[in-house]
């Protein structure tokens, strides 16, 4: 095949980045024509060949493809080389980089234009030479219509008589100031106030024009206007000058970053275009390639209670692949979960599941935060979120897990995962928008309860010989019991524990809702172990009957408990002392 080497302006960046520039890989494919499309090939002596160097297996399989005669080789279509102008944006470059390079390139250019301009007013190189004002004839003293408009003012102090200028000369022109032609009645008002004015001249006497400015004339820069102040010079500011130059080297980094990111995304299509065609006979590493989480199936957000969320959880973990499937954990000694939504709450905003994956035992409780909305969703994502982690986490291995509070912390970290995704989904941003539930997770091998928790509610462990292990210690805020201090939700709040206890044979773990361990009275999980000793040991049946007594009970006219229940237990069964064999003695025959 032949190949294309990149252009050499590419060579020392690659060589920068740590890239073999000798490595065909770097090489871009011609394409081909079909094999069918081919002309036979000529048949070729055998030719003695030269013994080559070994090569390494590894390099064999990264850098080239391994030798294809021509026998075996199939048609293929021809690869399309990607047109350089036409390339995808760079990984390294956001998508909306493109129109920020035309928008600061833009403001660069009239930043430029705009530096220029001022530069050249500022050295007199664009500055306008006004003309000279042109000098207006008349034949006789100008009107009141003719003069100024300063001149027509009236003043309020009296002026000194004026000289009478003196007579021109002989072949000099005669000029007369403005201020010298006085109104037209500017001698009877002197003669009146007794003042001497300059002799009126005849009639006869041929009279001089007067040179006024034109009305229109403009004053010419740096001297003063008729009757005003002289006008300031415009003169340009260092922080203009240097916000100029600032968008100009803005523009130019914005320039760079652009020729670079096209430098960098012709190397890329160049390394891509070779990794796309690849070889039957290697096959993808399984490393390589990223993981991704499936969202949640919505049979088992939606389960309405503990033994329907099991089924989901069953036929998700089915569908995923995993090796050892979960199964209910409902025996003699074994697990048994209840949840109920109580006599005073409209709906059940609480969520439970229990079941097991070879020898351990798996109790999620979920509390959804009544004072706030989506409560019951916000339950039920987690509990199925980190049922879900923990299935797939102990389904990959027959043997029980070393640390099982690892494989707790991990499903709640993937419970409070998946509510993140689900709040940024539907937009639940802000505090008021709730979607908040506390959880309990219980990791039960043969010799070790592994436990992680946010929030509150209760966990116990009652042992064998009647003495009692308080795991769970109620997260609230400042002590207030209706407030709590850590929940998950679209923000993580409050910090989860994370511990482990060791599981010994006759324990009796119990787990369940605030709704439940508010109220209990004192010796509660002592009657509990008494309970399954009644039932033989039925978990189930006694985490029915708890709930649903909890629920019914009454103050007077008012339920004790308003929330809603739920509560699950996990038995170790002890073993049983083997009673001592009892022989029965054969009767013997009397004889006669």
């Amino acid at each position: 095949m032949s190949r294309a080497v990149p252009p050499p302006e590419h060579l020392d960046y690659l060589q920068q980045i740590g890239v073999d520039v000798h490595s065909p890989s770097l090489s871009v494919a011609v394409p081909r024509a079909p094999a069918a499309l081919a002309s036979a090939p000529a048949p070729v002596s055998p030719l003695p060949t030269s013994p080559s160097p070994a090569r390494s297996p590894v390099a064999v399989s990264v850098g080239r493809h391994p030798a294809r005669r021509p026998a075996e080789r199939k048609p293929t279509r021809p690869q399309p080389v990607p047109s350089p102008r036409r390339l995808a944006t760079p990984r390294h470059l956001p998508t909306w980089w493109p129109i920020v390079e035309w928008a600061v390139a833009l403001f660069a250019v009239a930043a430029a234009v705009v530096l220029l301009v001022m530069l050249l007013m500022a050295r007199g190189v664009l500055a306008q030479e006004l003309p000279a004002p042109t000098p207006v004839a008349t034949s006789a003293s100008p009107s009141s219509e003719e003069l100024p408009a300063v001149q027509k003012r009236p003043s309020s102090k009296s002026s000194k008589p004026k000289a009478p200028s003196p007579k021109p000369q002989d072949g000099e022109r005669a000029t007369l100031p403005v201020q010298a032609s006085a109104e037209p009645n500017g001698n009877a008002e002197a003669s009146a106030r007794g003042e001497s004015s300059s002799p009126e001249p005849d009639a006869s006497e041929a009279r001089a024009p007067v040179l006024v400015p034109a009305p229109n004339a403009v004053a010419p820069a740096g001297r003063p206007a008729a009757g005003g102040l002289p006008q300031q010079k415009s003169t340009s500011g260092i922080e203009t000058v240097v916000g100029m130059a600032f968008l100009s080297g803005l523009g130019y980094l914005a320039w760079d970053r652009r020729k670079l990111g096209s430098r960098l995304g012709r190397i890329e299509a160049a390394l891509g275009l070779e990794a796309q065609i690849t070889s039957p006979s290697i096959a993808p590493v399984e490393s390589e390639v990223p993981t991704t989480r499936s969202p949640e199936p919505p049979a088992l957000l939606n389960a309405e209670s503990p033994e329907a969320a099991l089924g989901a959880l069953i036929a998700e973990a089915k569908r995923r692949g995993v090796a050892t499937l979960p199964r209910a954990a409902t025996r003699s000694w074994g697990a048994g979960v209840a949840s109920i939504t109580g006599n005073v709450r409209k709906e059940n905003q609480d969520a439970a599941i229990v079941f097991e994956v070879n020898s351990t035992a798996v109790l999620v409780v979920a509390d959804g935060l009544g004072g706030l909305p989506h409560g019951k969703e916000a339950a039920r994502l987690a509990v199925g979120a980190a049922a879900l982690s923990a299935a797939e986490a102990l389904g990959t291995s027959p043997a029980a897990p070393a640390h099982p509070e690892l494989v707790a912390e991990q499903a709640l970290l993937d419970s409070a995962a998946a509510l993140c995704r689900q709040a940024r989904a539907a937009g639940r941003a802000e505090p008021r928008d709730g979607f908040r539930s506390t959880l309990i997770v219980v990791v039960g091998t043969p010799s070790t309860y592994g436990y992680c928790y946010l929030g509150d509610g209760g966990g116990v462990v009652v042992r064998q010989a009647g003495t009692i292990d308080t795991f769970l210690v109620p997260q609230k805020a400042d002590g207030i019991a209706n407030v709590v201090a850590g929940s998950l939700g679209p923000v993580l709040q409050g910090t989860p524990v994370v511990g482990k206890l060791p599981r010994r044979a006759g324990d009796s773990l119990l787990v369940g809702t605030d709704g439940v361990f508010d109220r209990v009275p004192e010796g509660f999980a002592a009657s509990v172990v008494r309970l399954l000793g009644s039932h033989d040991g039925d978990a189930q049946a006694v985490a029915s009957l708890v709930v649903s007594d909890f629920a019914s009970a009454k103050d007077g006219s008012m339920y004790v408990c308003d929330d809603n229940l739920s509560f699950a237990i996990l038995c170790t069964p002890a073993p049983r002392a083997t009673a001592p064999a009892v022989t029965i003695q054969r009767p013997a025959l009397a004889r006669r």
